[in-house]
């Protein structure tokens, strides 16, 4: 069975949970947000995690939620934006569909990113850091790159259009 999963991955103000909830809309296709199922199952906020337990134990919680979801068909992921430093993760979401970086210029990213966020906490420095850092990693598991400096409908146009190109064939994916 082929796995037509649309995974999102870039950074944190990268626009992933709108562009989800967008192409989740059009395509009406169920939207599994990872770093929601983990709050759920582990009762407790992100930051809280963090605060509570490290990141280490988050990394751990995020780990075991992209294997159980990876193994669903037919849904659309967005992932954390740290889900690239582990190699496990990618490997489970690459087998469970295409992956879509979504590019963001820092500018954008730095006005959009909520600064409440753990590793973040106000520190743009941090931020330009970890931006900095992450691109490699985003860039060596996208299957597609878009980028989304423009308006979501543009953004999730261009990402159906990749899907449904030539590139994949229209034998391999189902809408």
């Amino acid at each position: 069975m082929v796995k037509n999963n649309i995974i999102l991955i870039g950074m944190p103000g990268s626009g992933k949970t709108t562009v989800a909830k967008e192409l989740g809309k059009i395509l009406n296709k169920k939207i599994i947000d990872i770093d929601e199922e983990i709050e759920k199952e582990a009762k407790l906020s992100i930051n809280n995690i963090f605060d509570d337990f490290g990141e280490d134990y988050f990394r751990e919680l995020e780990k075991n939620m992209i294997n159980k979801i990876s193994k669903l068909n037919n849904v659309i992921i967005s992932t954390g934006g740290g889900a690239v430093l582990n190699k496990d993760n990618m490997e489970n979401l690459k087998r469970s569909g295409k992956i879509i970086f979504l590019n963001r210029s820092f500018e954008n990213i730095s006005k959009a990113c909520h600064k409440d966020r753990p590793l973040l906490k106000d520190n743009e420095k941090k931020l330009e850091d970890i931006f900095n850092y992450r691109q490699e990693y985003y860039k060596l598991y996208a299957d597609f790159t878009v980028e989304n400096n423009s308006k979501v409908t543009n953004v999730t146009k261009k990402i159906i259009s990749l899907l449904t190109s030539n590139v994949i064939g229209e034998n391999e994916w189902k809408f």
